[in-house]
């Protein structure tokens, strides 16, 4: 259970609804575009396209609203939002890419090769307060290091 709201200084994002314990599901949602990583970006876009245009009206106004990188197209809001697979596919889930990025995050979501993606809490999460991932798993790194991959 979560609310889409603004997030002072990151734009929107999604906060807890209820509270949730360490070990609590917080989301889980099937994958809304995919596309293989050993393609060209060509033939990503093709085919991210058509996934796109089978999708419900609602699910497209979703996409179409989440956060892009450079010009507002399918394949850049792919590019933007998607999340690691396996290491032959890419994702985008569309609550999951509302939440946004935390060194310190409350939660965590799963990378088990499925085309369905689990968010877990790591640490209690009251009713209200911001829901957090890190965007990079390599927390045992320097925070300088961690903060030039992002």
């Amino acid at each position: 259970m979560t609310h889409l709201v603004e997030i002072p200084g990151k734009g929107l994002g999604l906060v807890a609804a209820k509270d949730f314990k360490a070990g609590d599901k917080i989301i889980e949602e099937s994958v809304t575009l995919f596309c293989p990583r050993q393609v060209t970006s060509t033939k990503q876009a093709i085919q991210l396209l058509q996934q796109f245009k089978r999708l419900h009206t609602v699910d497209k106004i979703k996409v179409r609203k989440l956060f892009c990188l450079g010009k507002n197209t399918v394949f850049r809001i792919f590019s933007t939002n998607s999340f690691s697979i396996n290491s032959k596919y890419c994702g985008l889930f569309i609550k999951t890419s509302r939440i946004n990025h935390s060194c310190i995050p409350n939660a965590c979501y799963n990378c088990n090769g499925s085309f369905d993606k689990q968010v877990t809490a790591i640490r209690s999460i009251v009713k209200g307060q911001e829901i957090s991932i890190s965007y990079i798993d390599k927390f045992w790194q320097e925070r300088a290091v961690r903060e030039q991959e992002l």
